[in-house]
């Protein structure tokens, strides 16, 4: 397997959440998707490499997260 390029730590990058809130005079909740910055934290490397991210999330705290590094191809 290739080795797959990796971000520097403290690397800013950005993720889509799902936000539910309510509003006063409303029956259900309301859904809306955010852009949130993170900053790279750590990498966890097993069978394949995962980057380790702390985000600010849609409620203003920080929420932590980890997502799959997809190898790709260069041409």
């Amino acid at each position: 397997m290739a080795r797959v390029e990796r971000p520097e730590i403290g690397t800013e990058m950005y993720a889509v959440f799902e936000h539910l809130y309510s509003v006063q005079n409303r029956a259900g909740p309301l859904l809306e998707y955010c852009v949130c910055k993170g900053a790279v934290r750590g990498f966890f490397t097993g069978g394949y490499t995962e980057v380790r991210l702390l985000f600010t999330g849609p409620d203003g705290f920080p929420q932590p997260g980890c997502r799959m590094m997809a190898s790709r191809k260069r041409p």
